[in-house]
């Protein structure tokens, strides 16, 4: 961050003013600090939910006002509840972390990738139809799938997740179009889970 002092004519700062600059600019430092702490997760670097669904709202209004495409999905890792219960937290959290971690590398500098619950991931794709957003969360699931993380000495696990995908209709709000996206999860955990539902 920088901070700029301007005046109606040049002068000179003295030495008191300086230092009075100086320590505006440390609580400034430390403001934003705080901020960034507040929406971003510690454990993945994903937004938090607040942080996402503030920026959500906000391409939502976006989205509205130029008519573009938009789609949000809902991703879940499967019987994650047995990943902590069999190998211990410590493992759950790496599992958390690689799939968080293999968004990120894979989501533009458009999209909001964020943790939204325990094991529960929100992905809003800019720009994109929901048949598209449905291809890509569907090929991120089959790499997924394929990575072996590792838990501990030798020890790997396999993980999977199932998603929903909705993608977003004229004058619908953040809390329908999320809805939405859930209902096209609960679908494909219903119907045998690792696999990505598009809702209508």
């Amino acid at each position: 961050g920088s901070l700029c002092g301007i005046d109606i004519k040049p002068r000179e700062f003295q030495v008191h003013e300086i230092e009075i600059m100086k320590n505006f600019a440390k609580v400034i430092m430390d403001e934003i600090e705080l901020r960034q702490i507040a929406s971003v997760d510690g454990l993945t670097r994903a937004l938090t939910r607040r942080a996402w669904t503030e920026q959500a709202k906000a391409e939502i209004k976006r989205t509205r006002r130029h008519n573009r495409p938009l789609s949000l999905a809902i991703i879940d890792i499967d019987k994650f509840k047995l990943v902590n219960d069999t190998y211990g937290h410590p493992a759950g959290d790496k599992v958390i972390k690689q799939i968080a971690k293999m968004a990120l590398e894979r989501s533009r500098g458009s999209d909001y990738f964020g943790r939204y619950g325990g094991e529960e991931f929100v992905f809003l794709m800019t720009e994109t139809p929901g048949q598209k957003a449905k291809t890509f969360i569907e090929q991120f699931r089959k790499m997924f799938e394929a990575c072996a993380i590792e838990i501990g000495g030798t020890n790997k696990l396999w993980c999977t997740f199932s998603a929903g995908v909705a993608e977003w209709k004229e004058s619908e709000d953040i809390s329908n179009l999320m809805a939405r996206a859930d209902s096209a999860l609960y679908q494909a955990k219903e119907n045998g889970r690792n696999r990505t539902v598009l809702v209508d």
